[in-house]
């Protein structure tokens, strides 16, 4: 599915969930540090702009283990 403006997301909505794997978006990652105890990814699709009617710049994604603990 293609939308061609943007999608306000409500949180439940998100396809991220604290626990999740991280191969589940691997290729649609940036890292940006690895860390002894963390890893801190940047999402770099575009299909979410808004979340609560919040505009987004960048979202954030720390896997520890390969374990998604923090966005």
């Amino acid at each position: 599915m293609v939308f061609l403006y943007p999608i306000t997301m409500d949180l439940k909505d998100l396809p991220f969930k604290i626990g999740m794997q991280y191969e589940n978006w691997e290729f649609d990652l940036e890292p940006l540090e690895l860390a002894e105890y963390y890893d801190k990814y940047s999402y770099i699709k575009t299909d979410i702009s808004k979340i609560l009617d919040f505009d987004l710049e960048k979202i954030y994604l720390y896997f520890k283990l390969d374990i998604l603990f923090k966005i």
